[in-house]
């Protein structure tokens, strides 16, 4: 990957607040809060605002400078599978160098499209 480059997996915009929680696809040291992403499609454009940390994944990779927000999910049954699961596919998108981060829009209110690229402004 390009070191002034992320490519978006997967988005979801939040309905309590003008963010949108993003899997980010990078080969950085994490990005910074305040860093400003750039559709090179679009040219809209987003702020990094925090990374998610899930409290119930272990040894996850984490960045030196990167805002951090907490994250905990309750299991439905069956609990460790369901628990199980979900901690596999964490592992598994940071073995690809995929984190989720809070991001917010910078005057619009759309969310970046899966496949998206966005260059580090």
């Amino acid at each position: 990957m390009n070191d002034h480059l992320v490519t978006i997996t997967e988005s979801w915009k939040l309905s309590f607040r003008n963010e949108i929680l993003a899997d980010i696809q990078h080969s950085l040291h994490g990005l910074m809060p305040e860093t400003l992403l750039r559709s090179k499609e679009t040219g809209l454009s987003w702020r990094v605002k925090s990374r998610t940390i899930f409290i119930q994944v272990e040894n996850q990779k984490r960045f030196n400078g990167e805002k951090e927000t907490w994250q905990r999910f309750t299991f439905m049954q069956p609990i460790d599978e369901n628990y199980e699961r979900f901690r596999r596919e964490i592992l598994e998108k940071e073995e690809k160098g995929i984190y989720q981060y809070s991001i917010e829009p910078v005057g619009h209110n759309t969310k970046p499209a899966p496949g998206e690229i966005l260059e580090i402004v």
